[in-house]
């Protein structure tokens, strides 16, 4: 049984077009996907929009992050 899963039937082919392995594929993005939030939260912060010290907690759990899944 999948999280999202209430109950209704679905078609297999739908299913297998739409999860069938989004597991694997987001694993393989992650460390990208990590890469450029690092890269982002930097630029917020570079511009003012992001403090300082929120910069460096986002910092520091993003490094966290991608240390995990390399």
């Amino acid at each position: 049984m999948k999280l999202w899963q209430k109950g209704i039937a679905t078609d297999r082919e739908v299913e297998r077009f739409t999860a069938g392995e989004d597991a694997q594929l987001d694993l393989l993005l992650a460390e990208f996907d990590v890469l450029g939030s690092l890269a982002h939260a930097r630029m917020l912060a570079e511009t003012g929009i992001l403090s300082t010290e929120n910069a460096a907690a986002l910092d520091q759990e993003l490094k966290a992050i991608y240390r995990e899944i390399e």
